[in-house]
């Protein structure tokens, strides 16, 4: 009978994906904020790079490293954020409400 076991030591490693660095957030010179990587202040509020990058913000490239202001970017976050399935309160001017 022959010997199937493999040879661990032989075998190639696993290649992973792409590994993102941890890069450290820029001072602003005023003091008021600081430049923070948008993939790190997406991790940190809980949403994909690709969500923050849908969002508008305010985006310096460094190195070619996407950077945004840390509190206007999480200000702006919180002042475009709804409820689902929030109801429209308005209507158009000139309609009238409907009647049931």
């Amino acid at each position: 009978m022959t010997d199937l076991s493999l040879d661990t030591p032989t075998l190639a490693p696993a290649r992973r994906g792409h590994v993102a660095h941890t890069r450290p957030c820029i001072p602003l010179p005023d003091g008021s904020d600081e430049l923070e990587p948008r993939r790190q202040w997406a991790e940190r509020i809980g949403i994909t790079d690709r969500t923050a990058r849908k969002l508008n913000l305010r985006t310096t490239y460094i190195g070619g490293v996407a950077y945004v202001p840390r509190n206007a970017s999480t200000q702006q976050l919180a002042e475009n954020a709804r409820r689902r399935n929030e109801p429209y309160l308005g209507r158009r001017p000139g309609r009238k409400p409907p009647t049931r």
